[in-house]
Parts: C-alpha cells; sequence; structure tokens
C-alpha cells in the first residue's frame, strides 16, 4: 500500500466537516473529530509567505495551526520548522498481503452480539 493510497483511504473513511481551498492549501474543519481531519495540506505550488494564509484560515475555524505533511511535503516540512513547528502525532502504517495473516480455525471463534 503506498501512502497516497492509504491518505485516499484515511479521506474517504473519515473525512474533515469540511473541506475548503485557500490558495494553495487545502483547509480542513475537523468539528473535534482529530488531528488529521483538521490539517492543512499543501495542494498546489506554495511558497514560504503563503503559510501564513492558511494559519489564518484555521485560527479563523477555531482550530489551531496543524499542517499534515506527507511524502512530497519535504521542502514544506523544512519551511514549517524554520517557523518553529515540531512533529506532533506520526503516522506509521504497516501492510501485509492477507494471505501472510494465520487465521484461526472458523470453529474456534464465533461472532455474536453482544460481544
Amino acid at each position: 500500500m503506498t501512502p497516497e493510497v492509504l491518505f485516499a483511504a484515511m479521506e474517504a473513511t473519515w473525512p474533515a466537516a469540511a473541506s475548503m481551498r485557500q490558495g494553495p492549501w487545502a483547509i480542513r474543519d475537523g468539528k473535534g473529530g482529530g488531528k488529521r481531519v483538521s490539517a492543512a495540506t499543501a495542494e498546489a505550488d506554495w511558497h514560504p509567505d503563503d503559510i501564513p494564509q492558511a494559519e489564518s484560515a484555521m485560527v479563523a475555524l477555531g482550530q489551531p495551526p496543524l499542517f499534515l505533511i506527507r511524502e512530497q511535503d519535504a521542502a514544506l516540512d523544512v519551511a514549517l520548522m524554520a517557523r518553529g513547528y515540531r512533529v506532533v502525532d506520526p503516522v506509521v502504517a504497516y501492510a501485509m498481503p492477507l494471505t501472510a495473516v494465520d487465521l484461526p480455525d472458523p470453529m474456534t471463534t464465533f461472532p455474536h452480539w453482544p460481544p
């Protein structure tokens, strides 16, 4: 699974309450749903002078400025570090083929409700 596929899956299964474009940024309104759904991402070419635009948009939503950094965002990561930002809650994802999972014998586990 590539990071792009994982990010698309997260966006599809746990989206922000609302999302809008502000210049080169996607600004997410998380409505308290977590950091990723409240974080801004660079969606177009940006310049360090564009960062305050994203910060202001997030503050206007009542959220602290927070950026989601993807593999292609190394320059943004450096620019944010220069502004005093630090890494918070890094995401680590693991993937493996399902065939590698040793599933229990079907007669040893039973789905039922309530658990």
